[in-house]
């Protein structure tokens, strides 16, 4: 076997945003300096070729592409059913496509937030890494071992020469198309996309509101896309896909369309203003791309939207505070706890872990996870403090949380992390058993409990039972404040 080398990531993944594709059951990022477009798939062409990976091609604006199989890839059963959306990678002048389900929209991990994966350097894998978005883990694709393979057929043509160029005022937009006419929306103002679906009727189905859906325990109000954006006509489809737009406070707000199209990166040099036509109408368009033979894209104002006094009201109802009749962990199911007035709905992300006990903690307090240090200085100090060890040119204390929390000490060696908590002048490192994961939390209880938490209990969707919710922020202080370190 040949030696491990870490996979090829980009140099600066902070500063990367990334498309996110559903393929199956999993969801992958593609760096979008690889990601052309994402467009969809009429008809696969056979190509004979002998590779299993090749699905077939696509003819895209004369350009013959061909379409991989992403399962194929990784070594997989091949997919069930021939794909419907393709996702266009270029490299070097050439182009290929991912056959996928389903477009999710743009994110940008937070620096260092992307996780690189070991790998054999002759496993031609090209998933080299990842990272979390809402609790969910999404596998990083690099498009470098697909383009170095040469049984693997690439157009050899580059779709971007083809649109002018890639300038550096260029957006990315997710397309759809709503009674008949074509909207774009910058992607990064999208949360996701939900498939088709009929949205059941309920208290909040109007004339322009079809009713709600439910996404991670939210409660979603679902919009008549054309019936608020001002173009269009016909009724929505009996059975929708579904924009989610992201509004401030982290409210959420659906849009019914016929259709996603594709994500589309559009200069700002080639949008032009709606004209006279909409002066006055109180359509939310900012502008409208034309392009050859007359196809029309109306971009979308966000600013417009969130402005707008009804749908902001709509979109308040997806609040996690708003959502009284669906409780904590579903209220109306015969759970006492539903019924308590300290308990507060919650939609975030917690690292679960293992001191002794399982315990949870905000994800939002912790500065990294480490391995246990090998060089420690001894020192006496509170309950759990095991010495100093440097990290970054500071000294930081070395604290067993069990110990702290008035536990025994136990667990296995080679499974020990190290939490990394406050701010660098006040920075402590507490030692638990083991790491379990990341999952996103559906309510929260602000009780107290003997373990020196602050916040009371979580319930975690993923998690069968209701954890501590544990301030390791509250602890580092208590730990560095009037002790002798």
């Amino acid at each position: 076997m040949s030696a491990q080398a870490p996979a090829a990531m980009p140099p600066s993944e902070g500063e990367v945003s990334f498309g996110l594709l559903d393929i199956g059951s999993s969801r992958v990022g593609v760096d979008l300096r690889f990601l052309t477009e994402v467009c969809m798939i009429d008809r696969l062409a056979p190509l004979m070729t002998a590779a299993p990976e090749v699905l077939g091609v696509i003819d895209l604006r004369g350009t013959i592409v061909p379409i991989l199989d992403p399962n194929r890839l990784c070594g997989l059963d091949p997919s069930p059913k021939p794909p419907t959306i393709a996702a266009l990678l270029e490299s070097d002048g050439r182009t290929i496509g991912l056959g996928i389900d389903r477009v999710v929209g743009l994110t940008e991990p937070a620096a260092g937030g992307v996780q690189r994966l070991f790998r054999d350097q002759g496993d031609g894998a090209f998933v080299t890494g990842g990272f979390f978005r809402d609790g969910r883990l999404v596998s990083c694709i690099d498009p470098a071992p697909l383009f170095g393979r040469v049984d693997l057929p690439a157009a050899a043509s580059s779709l971007r020469t083809k649109r002018q160029g890639i300038a550096t005022d260029t957006q990315a937009y997710l397309t759809f198309r709503a009674g008949g006419a074509t909207f774009g929306l910058e992607a990064l103002k999208i949360s996701g996309t939900v498939p088709r679906q009929r949205i059941p009727r309920d208290s909040l189905t109007t004339d322009i509101c079809l009713g709600s859906i439910r996404q991670h325990g939210r409660r979603i109000p679902v919009m008549q896309a054309s019936a608020i954006l001002g173009l269009g006509r016909g009724a929505a489809p009996e059975a929708p896909e579904v924009v989610v737009v992201r509004f401030p406070d982290e409210r959420l707000l659906g849009l019914a369309v016929d259709v996603i199209c594709r994500i589309a990166l559009i200069r700002s040099a080639d949008l032009q203003s709606p004209g006279p036509a909409f002066e006055g109408s109180g359509a939310p368009l900012r502008s409208v791309l034309v392009e050859e033979g007359g196809a029309q894209t109306f971009v979308l104002d966000h600013d417009a939207l969130a402005a707008s006094r009804d749908l902001a009201a709509m979109a308040a109802l997806s609040d996690p505070t708003a959502n009284a009749d669906a409780g904590p962990g579903g209220r109306g199911t015969g759970d006492d706890k539903g019924k308590r007035a300290d308990i507060i709905r919650d939609d975030a992300r917690y690292m679960v872990f293992t001191a002794r006990s399982r315990l949870a903690t905000p994800i939002r307090q912790l500065v990294q996870i480490l391995e246990p240090p090998r060089d420690v200085t001894p020192l006496s100090g509170p309950a759990g403090l095991m010495g100093l060890f440097a990290d970054g040119g500071r000294l930081v204390p070395l604290v067993c949380l069990a110990r702290r929390l008035g536990f025994s000490a136990a667990g296995e060696a080679d499974q020990r992390r190290v939490l990394l908590v406050g701010p660098p002048d006040r920075r402590v490192g507490f030692v638990v058993d083991r790491v379990d994961g990341i999952e996103a939390s559906e309510w929260r209880a602000d009780d107290k409990t003997g373990l020196m938490v602050e916040e009371g209990l979580v319930k975690l969707r993923n998690e069968p039972n209701v954890l501590p919710r544990i301030d390791l922020e509250h602890l580092a202080h208590a730990t560095t404040v009037g002790s002798s370190v």
